[in-house]
């Protein structure tokens, strides 16, 4: 049987400050009373201000609680010509503070488009709306340099979390992805809200 901890992540309380609009307002103690009285024994590490910087203070403030880190997310512009340097300084960055916490994943992600996100949920299936074959190619290459670091620097897997809004976002290019890369490297996040908005059939993802 597997021993089976449920996690969940600020952007779930509404405690995500994103695309200048307003959130819920909670503090990051009141956030994680929320989380541990809905019995949450995890939550995602945030990098967006809502968590102190003080990784002492995040600690004492799961530990009262009886939580940890889950894992966190880089979101990163994956198929820009001569990005690389700078995602892996940014990579770097992320997982000097979040290896702190005793965690074993984290997640990749690309960054939205304004494009995709005018399309998303209608994503047109002849790809005309998606990257070329040369940003694939990129996407794929910066994407195992990144999971390489995190695993040879900080001993974490990299799974990839596909999203609505980004160019991977159909069930088509979340395949793409996932066979263009070293499955070794770079594993699947499922996101089931994600993928069913992309017009995939999540059971058949989860069982495949």
């Amino acid at each position: 049987m597997f021993n089976v901890k449920v996690g969940s992540a600020p952007i779930s309380w509404d405690a995500y400050p994103s695309h200048n609009r307003e959130n819920s307002g909670l503090s990051f103690e009141q956030m994680l009373d929320s989380m541990a009285a809905a019995g949450y024994e995890g939550t995602e590490l945030e990098s967006n201000g809502l968590f102190p910087d003080d990784s002492k203070m995040i600690r004492a403030g799961l530990d009262i609680r009886h939580m940890q880190v889950a894992s966190s997310c880089v979101t990163l512009p994956l198929e820009q010509e001569g990005a690389l340097d700078d995602m892996l300084e940014t990579v770097d960055d992320v997982c000097n503070r979040f290896s702190q916490f005793g965690a074993s994943d984290i997640r990749i992600a690309c960054s939205s488009s304004p494009r995709r996100l005018e399309v998303a949920g209608f994503v047109a299936a002849d790809g005309s709306d998606g990257w070329n074959d040369e940003e694939w190619q990129r996407a794929a290459c910066a994407l195992e340099a990144v999971a390489a670091r995190c695993m040879e620097r900080f001993n974490l897997r990299a799974g990839f979390h596909h999203h609505t809004g980004t160019f991977v976002e159909t069930p088509a290019e979340v395949a793409r992805l996932m066979e263009m890369t070293d499955p070794k490297l770079v594993g699947l996040c499922l996101d089931s809200g994600h993928y069913h908005y992309g017009g995939g059939d999540v059971v058949q993802a989860a069982t495949a």
